[in-house]
């Protein structure tokens, strides 16, 4: 990442690249052949260690939906598409009832969640923003019930960690258990909302 004019934050990458970041695209433009750069909008405050971007493979396939309160957009292998679409309704499903939970709606403009295939870090990480998780742990191809419960749970988790993490930290990483049970406890009403408002069959 660079800045450009020294205000605003950009990245310079190979034309096969998608640029993603926890801020909007402003200006896409080709710097010289075969690179592409992206600058950035200016994003809400947040601590820094929420900033987040990432480049993924144009081979990966965006899919793209609305809900009340925002936009969600996840990214997977072309090859594992069709397996992500449960988990794509959950998130939109989610994303609704945190907002109306914390009589708060989600602040920026989309929320982007990248499904990482196989042979990369083994764990979910939750920027204000940008959420990427294994694929595995996402992927739906049959109707066992267990295996709808344990994506929405996954889900739930991960998505409390946008309001939870964003609007609220804690002052010492000493005290990081404490967030984390905050956030355990808020998955049961999670899964209870997504399989009664919109009654999923489990």
């Amino acid at each position: 990442m660079r800045s450009t004019n020294g205000q605003i934050p950009g990245i310079l990458f190979a034309l096969r690249y998608v640029s993603l970041a926890n801020r909007m695209t402003e200006v896409n433009k080709t710097d010289i052949a075969n690179y592409v750069e992206d600058e950035f909008t200016e994003s809400p405050l947040m601590t820094t260690n929420n900033v987040a971007f990432a480049l993924i493979d144009s081979k990966y396939f965006k899919l793209l939906d609305l809900s009340v309160h925002g936009t969600i957009q996840l990214y997977a292998a072309e090859t594992r598409v069709n397996n992500m679409y449960f988990a794509h309704t959950a998130f939109i499903q989610i994303m609704d009832f945190y907002s109306d939970y914390f009589n708060s709606q989600y602040a920026l403009p989309n929320l982007k969640i990248i499904a990482l295939p196989p042979g990369f870090v083994d764990e979910d990480k939750e920027k204000y923003g940008i959420i990427t998780l294994p694929d595995s742990s996402i992927m739906f191809s049959n109707e066992s019930s267990q295996d709808k419960i344990n994506i929405i749970k996954i889900i739930c988790h991960a998505m409390s960690h946008q309001w939870l993490s964003s609007y609220v930290t804690v002052s010492s990483g000493n005290i990081i258990w404490l967030h984390e049970a905050f956030v355990t406890v808020l998955e049961k009403p999670c899964l209870e909302y997504v399989f009664i408002k919109y009654k999923q069959k489990i």
